[in-house]
């Protein structure tokens, strides 16, 4: 069974990558003026590589010094980038509270970096000091990068629909999707208390209950009702 559920793990990660690759097929490096390619193949050299197409690279979220002001200085970006090289590796991360889960690139973990115009820096996301980078949390969500605790519908989100997700399950209406379950992850970045093995454990008490749902739908509660001074 152990064997069988690993089989399709990886089958997820593969399909997983194809689906990015196909959703940006215009946006294969040579083909999109970046504006940080230059320095990405300064470190990487990735046109001296055997076959140059052989990686996707795209820049998916710009974050401004002025958030308000888009014609302001870019002071990060977030990246995403693969190569094609050796077999994927399950891998689970949390950065800016949202939980990656998939195979280990060559470049990057999880194929996520941050690029950081002021150092002209790469760094990979589980590497990153979230305290360093203002807005990385929302650029994370808007950039739909991993999914936050308790997404059990897996939409990117967390909404009252997750909950319901989680009460249909416990029901026996409906299955949790074979990503929620992060036991087969092989590597931590960021240590907790209690190793995350369900994205739907919004509690973190280790199982999947409807104290779950209690937990997100008092979550929303409290978000919807702060009031911003």
């Amino acid at each position: 069974m152990k064997k069988l559920f690993s089989i399709i793990l990886i089958v997820v990660i593969l399909l997983s990558a194809v689906t990015v690759i196909d959703a940006g097929a215009t946006n294969r490096a040579p083909d999109k003026e970046f504006l940080f390619l230059d320095d990405f193949n300064s470190k990487h050299g990735v046109y001296e590589y055997p076959d140059p197409v052989d990686y996707y690279y795209d820049e998916i979220y710009y974050h401004y010094v002025d958030e308000n002001d888009p014609e302001s200085e870019i002071d990060w970006a977030l990246v995403y980038a693969l190569a094609y090289a050796g077999s994927p590796m399950g891998v689970k991360s949390i950065v800016a509270d949202r939980v990656l889960a998939t195979g280990h690139d060559v470049w990057y973990k999880h194929g996520w970096a941050i690029y950081d115009a002021q150092t002209k820096e790469f760094i990979s996301v589980d590497e990153v000091d979230v305290t360093k980078y203002s807005g990385l949390e929302k650029g994370f969500s808007e950039a739909k990068v991993g999914n936050p605790f308790g997404d059990a519908d897996h939409d990117g989100e967390l909404t009252v629909l997750d909950a319901t997700h989680i009460q249909r399950v416990l029901a026996g209406l409906c299955e949790f999707d074979i990503r929620d379950d992060l036991s087969q992850y092989s590597t931590w970045s960021i240590k907790y208390d209690r190793p995350l093995d369900y994205i739907s454990d919004y509690n973190r008490d280790g199982e999947r209950s409807v104290l779950d749902a209690t937990a997100i739908q008092m979550k929303l509660a409290k978000a919807e009702n702060t009031v911003v001074e």
